[in-house]
């Protein structure tokens, strides 16, 4: 607004000095209009104008200001309803589940799906000698036995097993089961079951002390 004044109050200078020159030679000819009067309708459209665009301007700026505050508004509920929704389906989640088990249970549960550890009949935890199931007792399995009846024996005379051993336990036994697995459609459905079992509980047997 300050700048606009400037401009407005030379123009209104400037049209007042033109007026009376403009007067004087009206004077003379007899024109229906006089310089004063055009000068003072034209400074009447200047501040006609003037108010105008600052009318406008103010309402343009409050506009903008409504949008403004509208799009916080519909933002900030588009949010709180996405957390409650969040908030609804994991409390939903909660209710369908139940109770969470307790430290007692989850220790159950891992037992139940833990391997059986062998019978000293299966397992000769004096000598570390291996009583192989019969199927594993052929020939076609020679090569895969060998090496596991050699860690067993090294492991009763350490009492234990080192970390880098029952690794090689393990990697012996998957490599049996998969010689085993090679053979299925060549032996009994039953000796392939019980054998597959024997393996995975001799790899879990070799984690315990042997006394």
């Amino acid at each position: 607004m300050k700048t606009l004044c400037l401009p407005l109050l030379a123009a209104v200078l400037w049209m007042t000095d033109h007026a009376a020159s403009a007067q004087n030679y009206n004077n003379n000819y007899y024109h229906s209009s006089t310089a004063a009067g055009d000068a003072a309708q034209g400074l009447a459209s200047v501040v006609s104008a003037a108010g105008s665009y600052n009318l406008q301007t103010s309402e343009a700026a409050q506009n903008y200001a409504a949008a403004r505050s509208q799009e916080i508004q519909n933002r900030l509920q588009a949010t709180n309803t996405y957390f409650e929704m969040r908030r609804v389906n994991t409390a939903a989640r909660a209710a369908e589940q139940g109770p969470r088990p307790s430290a007692e249970a989850y220790a159950r549960m891992a037992k139940m799906g833990a391997p059986d550890r062998l019978s000293s009949s299966q397992l000769d935890r004096v000598t570390g000698v291996i009583n192989w199931p019969m199927l594993l007792q052929d020939p076609r399995f020679a090569d895969d036995v060998k090496p596991l009846e050699e860690l067993f024996h090294k492991r009763v005379n350490n009492a234990h097993v080192s970390y880098d051993e029952y690794q090689d336990i393990k990697k012996d036994c998957d490599a049996l089961l998969q010689t085993l697995l090679a053979n299925i459609n060549n032996v009994d459905s039953t000796d392939y079951i019980h054998s597959k079992v024997f393996l995975q509980n001799l790899a879990y047997e070799a984690k315990f002390p042997t006394s």
